[in-house]
């Protein structure tokens, strides 16, 4: 696959279960390259989980996942992901560039280009003046903004990121937002965000996947969800991804209230 070669993650039938609890049930959907996916959900719907399976840090029960699935290939090749979860994984004693070394060297990053990669990822998120800071004398923003840099580092095609915006102020969500709009245009990435800040997703996705239940209720862009959704709003009721959320997760409900009579 070219640096900018279109691609695609197809999930065929991903289910998973724990404690004979079903976490996911027949997930079926296709992601491509050049889009943000907003991956939306209540506590529980399974988001993480999802994102986690797609990652490979955990075994679905069953199904597959095709990667470039034109060419059949089976599973996602770990050079081409960078993942951040909610919870950074960072070293209280080492210094934020210190932290990004080490990153880097795990995916065997030449060393001057490593360095380039480093100083302009540092620069692109306005880290230049924490570089030397150790962890333990961060903000939980700050330690935020170290771990979703790490993710960037090897110049992944496919970005999944879980709750991303957690810790974050203002200012860093405007810059995380432009850099990422940008990423995706010059690598015809393929990124995947999970999030509670539905204003956030509403401004940075092009497609919207909603989960309830370890199931997929709904996914399409903004313009296809208002369409089919909120087709009994008002005319000219500006219409948020809120208005969504609510309209399908309450129908989603009662839905499932009946069928359980």
């Amino acid at each position: 696959m070219s640096d900018k070669s279109n691609f695609s993650i197809n999930l065929v039938k991903i289910s998973k279960s724990y404690s004979k609890k079903n976490v996911l049930h027949d997930i079926e959907i296709r992601f491509d390259s050049n889009q943000i996916y907003g991956l939306i959900g209540s506590n529980g719907a399974g988001k993480t989980t999802l994102l986690e399976i797609i990652v490979g840090l955990k075994s679905s029960d069953s199904g597959i996942i095709q990667f470039n699935s034109d060419q059949k290939i089976i599973g996602i090749p770990k050079d081409q992901i960078g993942f951040a979860g909610q919870i950074p994984v960072l070293w209280n004693k080492l210094s934020c560039t210190e932290h990004a070394w080490l990153h880097g060297r795990f995916y065997n990053i030449p060393k001057k280009l490593l360095q380039s990669r480093i100083e302009n990822l540092f620069s692109d998120f306005e880290f230049e003046d924490y570089k030397n800071y150790k962890i333990e004398n961060l903000s939980g923003g700050l330690k935020q903004r170290l771990n979703l840099t790490l993710s960037l580092l090897h110049s992944p095609r496919i970005i999944i990121w879980d709750e991303p915006t957690t810790g974050l102020d203002i200012d860093s969500k405007l810059l995380l937002r432009k850099f990422l709009l940008r990423y995706s245009e010059e690598n015809n990435a393929l990124t995947i965000i999970s999030s509670h800040d539905l204003f956030e997703l509403e401004q940075l996705c092009s497609k919207f996947i909603f989960l309830s239940r370890g199931k997929i209720i709904a996914n399409g862009n903004f313009s296809q969800l208002e369409a089919e959704h909120l087709s009994s709003a008002k005319p000219n009721t500006n219409v948020h991804l809120e208005d969504i959320y609510k309209k399908l997760i309450h129908s989603n409900n009662h839905e499932t209230h009946l069928s359980n009579l």
